[in-house]
């Protein structure tokens, strides 16, 4: 029982390195918002993510433009693309993925609750549960707080006078973006607005959580009694795939949205920023082949930019200290003679 409890306990620290951050679900949510709550309860766990590397990664996605930026909804580009075939398997293959990661988490919460007793509250019975619902928690109130800092234009009325009428007129878009993969949908536009005091609190707030999610889920999983090493591996199993699969879902919508063209076949044009009730419209735009459609410049496209440089950097240095290191060698042997 204590290599159970051992095994149990390093569980949340082991899958946080597999899980998806509060980022990388926030972005997801602002085109899919059910897909993303459906992955965020079918994945236990949160990536850790500090508050200041969730505020510096939103201002880099917008102010770069590594997202799916497009013009505004009257340029001729931004109406949707058509469909090709097949499109509907892929959707159809995601939903059911992450439905069976939240019917996964829904079972073994179930069973943990009803077959095992926790050592920090034996009469309470949802320990697990309320870790899965509290992460769940985390994964919204980031979504909340990067809604409160990003618009997205053309999806959302931009004064509260037009009501309820331009929302249903603007449903059949939203219902499009929530049904079709990214890699089959139209680009984005995103409505930078400014950085608020909403922002920063929840921003913080679902970092501390996490760090307070995580110590919690540590202790309940330790302290689960009645487990023998090998219910304890299938336990530890059954997390592991639910983490896994939610992961890999959000690497095919990311694929699937970013840039997949040569820096050579594609012209980014300048960033160009207009305002509009109180932010700042960033739009970027690419001009490439028919046959591909820009939807997500990555930021990793910069890195490997910049890397060739560093590389070469990297590998000068130890060669300069070698060579100055054999004419201070030579310098010694002709004092020497």
């Amino acid at each position: 029982m204590a290599i159970s409890a051992v095994l149990l306990g390093l569980t949340p620290t082991i899958l946080q390195s597999l899980a998806c951050s509060t980022l990388d679900l926030a972005f997801l949510s602002l085109r899919r918002p059910v897909l993303a709550l459906m992955l965020a309860v079918g994945s236990p766990i949160v990536s850790p993510t500090r508050a200041m590397a969730f505020q510096r990664g939103v201002e880099e996605v917008v102010a770069k433009g590594a997202a799916a930026a497009a013009a505004p909804p009257n340029a001729p580009h931004h109406h949707p693309r058509p469909l090709p075939r097949g499109w509907w398997l892929v959707a159809l293959a995601q939903y059911a993925a992450a439905g069976g990661c939240v019917a996964n988490m829904a079972n073994l919460s179930y069973e943990l609750g009803v077959h095992a007793m926790t050592v920090i509250s034996p009469r309470f019975t949802h320990q697990v549960a309320l870790w899965g619902a509290l992460v769940a928690l985390v994964h919204v109130g980031a979504s909340v707080g990067l809604r409160l800092r990003v618009r997205v234009e053309g999806r959302a009325p931009p004064d509260r006078d037009a009501g309820l009428p331009r929302a249903l007129a603007a449903l059949p878009g939203w219902m499009r973006d929530e049904v079709v993969p990214s890699a089959y949908n139209s680009t984005m536009s995103f409505s930078n607005l400014h950085d608020g005091l909403w922002f920063s609190l929840l921003s913080w707030a679902a970092s501390a959580a996490n760090v307070a999610i995580t110590l919690y889920s540590t202790v309940v999983l330790s302290g689960l009694l009645f487990f023998s090493i090998r219910d304890s591996l299938t336990i530890v199993a059954r997390y592991m795939v639910s983490v896994i699969v939610c992961r890999a879902v959000f690497a095919l919508e990311r694929i699937g949205a970013q840039a997949l063209i040569q820096p050579s076949s594609a012209i980014c044009s300048i960033p160009t920023s207009t305002s509009r009730g109180g932010g700042t419209i960033v739009v970027v735009s690419y001009t490439q082949p028919s046959s591909y459609r820009t939807k997500l410049a990555s930021r990793h496209q910069d890195t490997r930019q910049q890397a060739p440089p560093l590389l070469l950097l990297a590998a000068a240095l130890p060669i300069k200290n070698m060579i100055a290191g054999l004419i201070k060698a030579a310098e010694v042997g002709a004092g020497a003679g």
